[in-house]
């Protein structure tokens, strides 16, 4: 990954903690989806990912 894209992934796990960078490696491995297109995904369907991910694999905690 690049010098960028760290950035971000450590200012969102800043903003948002552990639970955050967890998901989104999660998301990577049960998706398609790259870690970049992640990061750079509007945060509304982002959120619709992350609680469509929670409720197929049981995931019960917030971000």
């Amino acid at each position: 990954m690049n010098s960028k894209l760290m950035n971000k992934v450590s200012q969102k796990k800043a903003n948002d903690g552990d639970y955050f960078a967890e998901i989104i490696v999660d998301l990577c491995f049960v998706t398609s989806y790259k870690i970049e297109d992640l990061l750079v995904m509007p945060p509304s369907r982002l959120n619709l990912l992350i609680e469509r991910y929670k409720f197929h694999y049981g995931k019960k905690e917030g971000i």
